[in-house]
């Protein structure tokens, strides 16, 4: 399997090929008695350690994919690239190495992002637009540093790292002697002479100017891509990202024991405005596994048939005045009891893709009488969040905003849906402590501290 590339045996053939690549370079170095190769040579050599490097002093994890990326990277610019030449032997090698250094800058600013947030004193969420653009944002400056090395090198070494293009077409004010800047455009240049006809060039020849937009174009095209491929797979493929990001030995370790362990579940219940959602979304971040709340509605509408629209109105996130109530009473009444009711076939539907998932992964599972529907497994933390009234409608209208209804009824009424809905589904009262293995009150903690309980106390409890 490609995750575990560069681990014992395939790691040792994968550095020997690339060891072997430079080692070849190198002696044909030596014999062309060009230094600047050699001394290049030597460098891939030593940047070969930089992982190990970083691995024992700052306790680092890298992935193995990422591993195998940069150590790639090292080879194909440094080797393949100066020393054997293949940025003026193919066109597009330049192009394709800025691209993939924008893939790479970009899981590297990620990778910052959750060093940071795993931190025991630091704690902090960004929305994924602001991440990707923070993200994009930092792929972009690396490659502007590095073309302020490479004029720097050609400035002062007089070298040729901004690679010249030619020109056939010019539009320049410098030709006006007015001070009206009016442009002229000269197309197309077929001639250029040098020193009264010392030289003469088939057309202008740019220094650096094309070859610098173009480095910074696609290596911003290759962040976006990135960030856009990772926003979007990770939905289908919850902690894939993480997969590819550098991180912490230590969480890297508690975070594959969790992985390899026997299949651990969270479901998190929560009263309306308390933040559960928010809370269950860093806690399967943080400890690297799937996260399911509004993500069950696609496979529940795939399950039964209804659409997502019509499963999100059935159940107990629907928002349409009486909606649930209608479902669940008035749907009873108008078919025959034996019958199940669309409300029923929801329920039904989702309690077996919970007890799959269940099955299938660890995760964290918000709402949708979860901890009832897998009570009978002892590898489920239930957690139930709740939180003083003032607390709650301050979340609510920070997150969700103000509506022609007073915060008051609107908590209210969704804490009764949710009520109703977990009563007749369960037979068992919705909020009562004795059904849940942890209460917290997101009011008094704060969201960060219940992060960080139901993490130590999901880590201790499975020990």
């Amino acid at each position: 399997m490609l995750r575990d590339f560069p681990h014992g045996i395939k790691k040792l053939v994968f550095y020997s090929a690339m060891t072997l690549i430079v080692a070849v370079s190198l002696v044909i170095s030596c014999l062309r008695q060009n230094v600047e190769h050699v001394f290049l040579c030597l460098l891939a050599l030593l940047l070969f350690q930089m992982p190990n490097l970083l691995k024992r002093r700052l306790k680092l994890y890298i992935p193995p994919i990422m591993e195998a990326i940069i150590v790639t990277f090292i080879v194909c610019g440094l080797i393949l690239g100066e020393v054997e030449n293949f940025f003026l032997r193919f066109p597009y090698w330049d192009t394709i190495l800025h691209t993939v250094n924008g893939i790479i800058c970009s899981a590297l600013s990620l990778s910052l992002v959750v060093l940071l947030n795993k931190q025991d004193r630091l704690l902090f969420r960004l929305s994924p637009v602001f991440l990707m653009i923070v993200s994009i944002a930092f792929s972009v400056m690396i490659g502007v540093l590095w073309e302020f090395f490479e004029f720097g090198v050609d400035c002062t070494l007089h070298k040729d790292m901004q690679k010249d293009t030619w020109i056939s077409k010019i539009a320049t004010v410098s030709l006006e002697t007015n001070t009206v800047g009016e442009i002229t455009i000269i197309s197309p240049i077929e001639k250029v002479t040098v020193n009264d006809g010392e030289i003469v060039l088939p057309g202008y020849l740019d220094i650096g100017l094309y070859d610098t937009m173009e480095d910074l174009i696609v290596t911003f095209i290759g962040a976006v891509a990135f960030n856009l491929f990772a926003a979007i797979y990770s939905k289908k493929h919850a902690g894939f990202i993480f997969g590819l990001l550098i991180d912490t030995e230590e969480h890297t370790k508690q975070s594959s024991e969790v992985q390899n362990c026997e299949k651990r579940i969270i479901t998190i219940s929560r009263e309306f405005g308390s933040g559960g959602h928010s809370i269950g979304k860093i806690v399967a971040e943080t400890l690297g596994i799937s996260f399911y709340d509004q993500e069950l509605l696609e496979k529940i509408a795939e399950e039964t048939g209804f659409s997502k629209e019509f499963v999100e109105n059935t159940a107990e996130y629907s928002t349409a005045k009486n909606s649930l109530l209608f479902n669940l009473v008035i749907n009873r009444c108008l078919n025959e009891r034996t019958e199940p009711t669309p409300s029923d076939m929801i329920h039904f539907a989702q309690a077996k893709i919970i007890k799959d998932l269940a099955e299938r992964e660890n995760c964290v599972i918000v709402g949708r009488c979860s901890d009832y529907i897998l009570r009978d497994r002892k590898d489920c933390l239930n957690v139930f969040i709740c939180s003083d009234e003032e607390d709650r409608a301050h979340r609510i209208l920070e997150r969700y905003g103000k509506t022609d209804k007073p915060i008051q009824k609107r908590i209210a009424d969704k804490d009764a849906r949710r009520k109703t809905y977990y009563s007749h589904y369960t037979s068992r009262s919705w909020g009562v402590p004795q059904n849940y293995d942890l209460c917290l009150n997101s009011g008094s903690m704060g969201e960060e501290m219940c992060v960080k309980t139901i993490v130590e106390v999901f880590r201790s409890f499975f020990q």
